[in-house]
């Protein structure tokens, strides 16, 4: 019988795989611990955070309303998106029609910038009635 003993093999790869597994995740926590280009050793002065997000996401659903993936109300949702200046918004299959008009509606009239999808942008006209 030619049995061949590849212990010295399996050895090599397994520690060229557990090489290769220590480098790939030091590079994930090296990339954001001092970042490249950061200027660590100086007296540099934080930036400035906006006054406001980009958009926040408003998903409507049958029994609730959320807000980049939290449950609110009608008014903290409309408060929420006011200081976003921004909404996106989406509705499940299971929203209740009448309820995503009146959430577009308050959105509409708290003069804040709403990105639907075609379907729902025909619920609610862009322009406001008198």
């Amino acid at each position: 019988m030619n049995e061949r003993d590849h212990t010295g093999r399996t050895l090599v790869l397994a520690g060229g795989a557990g090489l290769l597994a220590w480098w790939l995740l030091s590079r994930r926590h090296g990339a954001t611990d001092a970042g490249v280009g950061r200027d660590v050793g100086t007296d540099a002065t934080p930036r400035e955070e906006p006054a406001r997000r980009s958009r926040c996401v408003v998903w409507i659903r049958a029994a609730r309303i959320d807000v980049d993936g939290v449950a609110h109300d009608l008014p903290t949702v409309v408060a929420l998106c006011r200081a976003a200046g921004s909404a996106e918004v989406h509705a499940t299959g299971d929203a209740i029609t009448g309820q995503v008009v009146k959430v577009l509606k308050a959105l509409r009239d708290a003069d804040v910038a709403l990105f639907v999808s075609p379907d729902l942008a025909r619920l609610v006209p862009a322009e406001r009635s008198p």
